[in-house]
Order: structure tokens, then sequence, then C-alpha cells
């Protein structure tokens, strides 16, 4: 099904699909005839992976099992056949999950003057003031950024291959409208001159060894983050600095909640 596909489909995409099948799928439905498939077997598929279908037998979620069902469905429209009435697990309902985790201005501020001296401060700038997503801001190259004009343009991204999680990381444009261009102010471009004069000086330091990628944010001697690190950072300084531990992404509904508060459309 996946090579059927690998024309029409991002390659995260892809990836996932291929990690389902190999993760979820093969291991319970491999070993049987297309032509045995009802909606027992893939409800018993359901079941297996929903009490122990997760790495060390653990729960997998409703919603991981979403996935694997629609996976299952496409892959068998694909060959033409047609079993009915399959029902995938139901997930937990919004209204149950609460809100997003969203902060207050003065919770920005105080998690910005905690992280002051962090290594990705400025990523964490804008995170909280423009509201990039954390692939974007892991994409981010220096050929995008025109400090003289103050205009970061995103135009790439650097994402896990997650949901089916084998832990690898594509690149790719944003999807959708996600591809943009952000005007900024002259504090942040002096912020990120002053870590590009700090990169450079690492750069210098490495020598050859150093990995000219153009990344923003990368380590000492140049080689990207892998994305989860942003994630795993954020939340350290999340409690170091005192305020409710929100996940990155979040940082992006904070940044459009505190400007809606302060009247930016």
């Amino acid at each position: 099904m996946a090579r059927e596909r690998e024309l029409d489909l991002a390659p995260t995409t892809l990836s996932n699909y291929r990690n389902a099948v190999r993760k979820y799928i093969i291991p319970y439905l491999g070993g049987r005839q297309l032509y045995t498939l009802d909606k027992r077997a893939l409800h018993d598929l359901y079941r297996h992976l929903l009490a122990r279908g997760g790495r060390g037998e653990t729960p997998l979620s409703a919603e991981t099992v979403g996935h694997v069902h629609r996976l299952l469905m496409k892959a068998l429209k694909d060959l033409g056949v047609v079993i009915d009435g399959v029902r995938q697990p139901r997930p937990v309902d919004r209204a149950e999950k609460g809100r997003k985790g969203v902060w207050t201005a003065a919770q920005c501020r105080a998690f910005l003057t905690a992280a002051a001296h962090d290594r990705l401060y400025a990523a964490w700038v804008l995170a909280i003031v423009c509201g990039m997503r954390r692939g974007e801001l892991c994409g981010l190259k220096w050929s995008k950024v025109d400090l003289d004009g103050g205009v970061v343009h995103v135009h790439w991204q650097r994402a896990v291959a997650s949901g089916m999680v084998d832990g690898g990381v594509v690149e790719k444009e944003p999807k959708g409208k996600s591809r943009r261009s952000i005007a900024i102010g002259p504090a942040l471009v002096a912020l990120l001159r002053a870590h590009r004069d700090r990169q450079r000086a690492e750069k210098s330091l490495a020598g050859v060894a150093y990995r000219r990628g153009d990344y923003v944010f990368c380590k000492e001697d140049g080689t990207p983050y892998h994305p989860k690190y942003f994630t795993d950072r954020f939340r350290e300084l999340c409690m170091a600095a005192g305020v409710p531990v929100i996940v990155l992404h979040d940082a992006r509904h904070s940044s459009a909640t505190v400007g809606a508060d302060h009247g930016v459309p």
C-alpha cells in the first residue's frame, strides 16, 4: 500500500504508514490471507492494540489505534476490498481533555526572563512572540533570515516521522498556508544578530569539523538538533521558571492569545 502511495504522500505520512504496517499490522494480521479478513478480525486487532500494542506491551491510545484503522481502510480500498461494519475505537471527547495550555503575558515574561541565558533563547522568543512551530524552528536557516529587512521567511521545517514513531527526522516544506514571512522588530533583530555572532565564533573554533548546514539553531559543531530536544528542553525551562508546563506548540497559542488580548488582530 505504501509503495502505491509513494507519489502522492508527504515523506512524513509515508513513513508513518510504513511504521504502522511494520509495528502494528503485520505482527497481528501478516499471517492471514486477505479473503479471511472480516470485521471481527479487525476489531480483534484494535482490542489487542488498545490492551498491549505499545512498547513493552503497554496500551496504545484510541487516537493511535484510530490511525491504524484509517490506514487499513485506505489499504483495503486500494485493493478493492470492502469490509462492512468496521468501527474504530472512540477517542476521548475533546471536552474531557480540557483546553490547550495557554500562558498569560506575565507567564510568558517570566519564562523568557528565566531562559534568557539558554542556548536556544532566540528560538523561545520566536516561538512565544512570533508563534513559530517546533519543526519550523528546527529547520530555520540563515538564508531565510533577513536581518537588514527585519523578516524571517518560514519556508522549511525539520519534522519527526511521528505518529507511529521510529524517531527519524525528515525535512520538507510546511503544509498548506503555513509557508509565510514574519516581520520582526528591532529587539528581535538584535537578538538574532547576537545569536549569529556566537555561532560564528563556534564555527571558527571548530574549523573543518564544523558541519555547515546553515541552521539558525544547531549544536556547537553545526549539527542540527533533533526536534525532540526542543520539546524536552522547553519543558525543563518551564519547570525552572516556575510557570505552568505546557507543550512547545502551545507557545504558539499563547502568542495568539496574548496578542489578541492586547489588540493585535
